[in-house]
């Protein structure tokens, strides 16, 4: 806890650097990882109340413990779905015995079990409480060998997840953005919205005289000097519903747009407002063609469209501080009732062959800068993969290690009547509790990560905000990724456990 305490306070103190918020979000996902093998030591402890670490009954020490020698059977024949008479299945006499969880139930309600040879008779047991809490429990007691599998996994889950959920929150903020500010039906202008190709009055007048258009707003994108250095200025004359394409997020609409209107004020978008650290009341110089102008900043309005930031101020405003009346892109509104296609034929045929200039409708931008936001982030998927790849090697190989440690012990289970597919039910169980205790914690952890991968990276580096929006399909794939990929994991050294040499493995116990 102290660890993401730590974090939490660099992400607090550290204002505007990125370098720290990416330190503070790592400090608090070690601080998650760290709390992992206390997780799992509570679930464990809560998992069988009535066991010891071991699994075997309470009131003994382990398995030579009086309780132990209280509840073991006359013969072991009886032991882990063997049959009686029997018999054990090595002539040596057996040290230890087993607990009575892993012993089946028959069917006329005793515990005794179904026979070892039976290959259904280890998934069936798993109706078997006390072989589910043993299972668990030994998650717990073998901490040391399962807690960095663990914590690996939990982290790569909360990567995912904390990645997947910030890509998400973006794309449903960048969809609803998109949808507020393409008011126009068609827009026209140069392709990729570059203010090299303007949009001559002859055509201007031709567009307004196409049925069925009822307004136009007029643009100009020019780059000027400015007190801070070259800065994007967007020059418009707005039409009715023009006005509702911006999102204020700071200052007054009710005052800013007269004031924007007469051209007495601009306004700013929020990465250049954050950038510069400029807001309502503060002024922005400009160099026009009449020396620099400071323009007072009557509002700050949201946008996606640069990170560097932009300008916008009222096209009066502009011809007369740069003496530039150039159009470079139109926006055109239809009347009630029009047929957008024909009237997109009709601006196409109004635009002179040698223009150059594109006509598209709204969904078309739309779906295109969508389509471009999916291939920009598409790479995320495969870092998504690749880090529960990792992770499942590390569960693979932590598996493997404890084969190797528990060959003895799995060798007096065998040898006492545990079947093969009981042995990999109960590894497979094992394997399950590992992935559903990583996903469990992951998902705070994730969020966690997401609120910082939203509220201070994303901010502190485009200077845009991202409304957080939490997808639960999200996180409950990322938890049924992690159990998947724990159960997988263990399903070789469950079967090399399962087929290993009984003698070989008692030999020297």
């Amino acid at each position: 806890m102290g660890l993401a305490g730590a974090g939490c306070a660099i992400l607090w103190l550290s204002e505007r650097s990125v370098a720290w918020g990416f330190a503070g979000m790592l400090a608090v996902v070690g601080g998650a990882a760290l709390l992992t093998p206390f997780v799992t030591l509570a679930v464990t402890a809560l998992a069988a109340p009535g066991t010891n670490g071991s699994g075997a009954p309470e009131g003994g020490s382990g398995w030579r413990g009086p309780g132990a020698r209280a509840w073991a059977p006359v013969h072991s024949g009886r032991l882990f779905g063997r049959r009686d008479g029997e018999g054990p299945v090595t002539s040596r006499p057996v040290a230890r015995e087993a607990p009575a969880p892993f012993r089946g139930r028959n069917v006329d309600g005793t515990w005794g079990g179904a026979p070892a040879g039976d290959a259904a008779s280890g998934w069936r047991s798993l109706a078997n409480s006390r072989l589910l809490a043993l299972s668990v429990r030994g998650v717990g007691a073998n901490l040391s060998r399962y807690g960095v599998a663990i914590a690996a996994l939990m982290i790569a889950v909360a990567s995912a997840i904390g990645v997947g959920t910030m890509v998400h929150s973006f794309r449903v903020t960048v969809s609803d953005w998109l949808d507020g500010t393409l008011k126009a039906d068609v827009y026209v202008g140069a392709p990729g919205g570059t203010g090299d190709r303007t949009v001559s009055g002859a055509t201007i007048a031709a567009l307004r005289a196409i049925p069925g258009v009822a307004e136009l707003s007029l643009g100009r994108r020019a780059r000027v000097e400015s007190g801070g250095g070259p800065v994007e200025v967007i020059a418009l004359e707005m039409a009715g519903p023009s006005h509702g394409a911006f999102r204020f997020v700071e200052g007054d609409p009710g005052e800013a747009w007269p004031r924007f209107d007469r051209g007495d004020a601009v306004l700013v978008s929020e990465p250049l407002a954050w950038r510069r650290r400029i807001g309502p009341g503060d002024r922005v110089t400009l160099l026009t063609a009449n020396g620099p102008v400071p323009y007072p900043v009557a509002g700050v309005y949201r946008d996606y469209a640069s990170d560097r930031g932009e300008i916008l101020m009222s096209r009066r405003g502009y011809v007369a501080a740069w003496g530039d009346p150039a159009v470079t892109g139109v926006g055109v509104y239809l009347a009630p009732g029009a047929d957008a296609g024909a009237v997109t034929a009709a601006v196409r045929t109004a635009l002179p062959p040698s223009s150059a200039l594109a006509v598209r409708s709204n969904r078309s931008i739309r779906e295109a800068s969508l389509a471009v936001f999916d291939r920009t982030f598409a790479i995320t998927s495969v870092l998504r993969a690749l880090a529960m790849a990792v992770a499942f090697v590390g569960v693979l190989s932590a598996l493997t290690a404890i084969q190797l440690e528990r060959a003895r012990e799995v060798g007096v289970l065998r040898a006492l009547g545990l079947g093969r597919a009981q042995l990999v039910a109960h590894v497979e169980l094992q394997t399950a509790v590992m992935g559903a205790i990583a996903g469990t914690v992951a998902a705070p952890t994730g969020l966690a990560m997401a609120w910082v991968l939203v509220e201070v990276i994303n901010r502190r580096s485009f200077g845009w905000r991202i409304d957080l929006s939490i997808d639960p399909a999200v996180l409950a794939q990322a938890v049924a990724v992690a159990v998947a990929a724990a159960l997988i994991a263990g399903v070789w050294p469950a079967l090399r456990m399962s087929r290993a040499d009984l003698a070989r493995a008692l030999r020297g116990d």
